[in-house]
């Protein structure tokens, strides 16, 4: 079995509200000896992986709302992480942030934000991942670096944004950790098949083509758009990303059909059979390099976000297929993209759309990501995901 080790904290911002006076939100930040920023780990015996997040944060300061770079009022920090690999192969690093707690308040703002970027001085330049806070709960995470090959030094910039003037961010806290994962593999595969399916709890079929890259699994959909479609081309930003594992889950079957969207036994009981009717019982699977999470994936470039005021560029994912469980995580990454502007939030879906990009998600976790043209993909509640031409 592959090694693998999950990252121990990092970076520990304990963000403690304090109000100093008028309508203005202020916070201070602080760190004891528990919470180090600096750790080396070894997960293999031919590669391991470090990090520091420039020092333990001893110091108390004051932010407001204001913008990223005032160095007084928003925080600012320094992380560089470092690969080292003697053995064959490449070794890959994801880092994401932990939200350990957060106020109401600040998980229903869009200007409480952060940036990880290549930029001392800059959270617009260089831009690695860049999003806001807005509904996120306890217990999220917001991925930073995906699957990267080799070190470098990136700076995290997290600030409330000058636009914030609602009362309802005031006497709020948050507490947030940098924590991340090293594997000498993948943990990732991409998909871009028409019309074959794949399901959570399950090892890749043979018949389905998997690609190393979201840039391969595009490449691979455009083909395939132009092939359905008489040689006519179009830009296809999106594709559908698995997480690969290995594990057991509990699924609800009817002998024929397992629907493996479920991680307890009680949670199968209590929602699978109620979810899928009678006839269903819940048993326990294992699976070997199997699909443990299913996503459809979006890319908006810079042109697009330069022709549509308040959208951010890069690669976003939506998690299908849990019931339920990522929807409010989902509408988050979809206003961290679109920004409300392009977005219509109903009581049981969001959709957000602009020329050529159309996503919705949905309360059972159906996500679904098109050009708006009958070429999508999607990922539904019970964990199917496909790439469809319905013209």
């Amino acid at each position: 079995m592959k090694d693998r080790k999950v990252l121990t904290i990092i970076i520990v911002l304990a963000i403690v509200f304090t109000i100093l006076g008028g309508t203005l939100a202020y916070w201070s930040w602080t760190s004891n000896n528990t919470q180090k920023t600096n750790v080396t780990f070894t997960v293999g015996s031919t590669f391991s992986c470090s990090a520091t997040g420039g020092g333990n944060i001893t110091n108390t300061n004051y932010f407001v709302p204001t913008d990223c770079t005032n160095s007084t009022y928003a925080i600012q920090r320094t992380i560089t992480t470092s690969i080292t690999n003697s053995g064959s192969g490449s070794v890959y690093l994801d880092m994401w942030l932990n939200i350990n707690s957060i106020g109401s308040g600040l998980s229903g703002t869009q200007n409480f934000k952060y940036a990880l970027t290549t930029n001392s001085s800059s959270c617009s330049t260089g831009v690695v991942a860049k999003g806001n806070f807005y509904g996120k709960q306890a217990n999220d995470q917001i991925l930073l670096l995906d699957k990267v090959t080799s070190g470098s030094t990136y700076y995290l910039y997290i600030w409330l944004d000058a636009a914030e003037t609602n009362s309802s961010t005031q006497n709020q806290s948050v507490n947030l950790s940098l924590g991340g994962e090293c594997s000498n593999h993948s943990p990732y595969v991409y998909t871009a098949n028409i019309g074959n399916s794949i399901r959570l709890g399950q090892a890749i079929p043979s018949g389905i083509t998997t690609y190393s890259t979201p840039g391969d699994a595009v490449t691979a959909l455009e083909t395939a758009y132009s092939n359905a479609n008489n040689g006519a081309t179009a830009t296809l930003p999106f594709f559908l990303r698995h997480t690969i594992g290995d594990g057991t889950t509990w699924c609800a079957t009817n002998g024929t059909n397992n629907y493996c969207i479920y991680e307890t036994q009680t949670e199968c009981n209590d929602d699978g059979l109620s979810y899928y009717g009678e006839g269903f019982s819940c048993i326990s699977q294992n699976y070997t390099n199997g699909v443990s999470e299913s996503y459809v994936g979006f890319t908006i470039t810079p042109t697009m976000a330069a022709n549509n005021t308040g959208m951010t560029a890069g690669t976003y994912y939506l998690q299908g297929g849990d019931n339920g469980r990522a929807y409010n995580a989902n509408k988050a990454t979809l206003l961290s993209a679109f920004s409300s502007t392009y977005c219509n939030d109903l009581s049981f879906a969001m959709g957000c759309d602009v020329s050529g990009l159309h996503v919705f998600v949905y309360s059972n976790n159906f996500v679904d990501v098109g050009n708006g043209d009958d070429f999508d993909c999607v990922v539904d509640g019970s964990g199917v995901s496909s790439c469809r031409d319905d013209s």
